[in-house]
């Protein structure tokens, strides 16, 4: 039978290893937790080249309407850049406003187009708007942009 001072004494050490196992999974956690996140920011950049590019596509051969929107949309390829190298200050809102517009713009552009004969390129549209959707919302979670 053992002592009361040895029963403390290896309730003590396994405590010690389950602590040491605990915060083992805790940094492992937190590692999971961080990689996550840079993955998650590494996708909303992307996503915001992607649609910088698809929108200088636009550009070729359009009308002022579409030259417009290229341009506007082409401001997302430097932003891109800028949120990857961690350049642009965190809490600024206002850098995703061009993108919000067009994201706003297109749908109405595309329901009055035959109305008004508005030409527009719809491989642009659907990949500004499926792409800057994502885009914003993974932003904004991720901490980068406040609303």
């Amino acid at each position: 039978m053992l002592k009361p001072s040895e029963k403390v004494s290896g309730r003590t050490s396994r405590n010690a290893r389950n602590a040491k196992r605990n915060s083992a999974r805790k940094e492992s956690a937190e590692e999971k937790a961080q990689d996550f996140e840079e993955l998650k920011h590494i996708t909303a950049v992307s996503l915001l080249a992607l649609c910088g590019i698809s929108s200088l596509f636009s550009v070729v051969g359009a009308k002022p309407l579409n030259i417009f929107f290229g341009i506007l949309g082409a401001y997302c390829i430097p932003l891109a850049f800028l949120l990857w190298k961690g350049l642009v200050q965190p809490k600024l809102s206002i850098l995703l406003a061009p993108l919000e517009f067009l994201i706003l713009a297109y749908p109405i552009v595309v329901a009055f187009a035959p109305h008004f004969h508005i030409d527009f390129n719809p491989a642009v549209v659907v990949t500004v708007i499926c792409a800057g959707i994502p885009a914003i919302f993974m932003l904004r979670t991720r901490g980068l942009l406040e609303a």
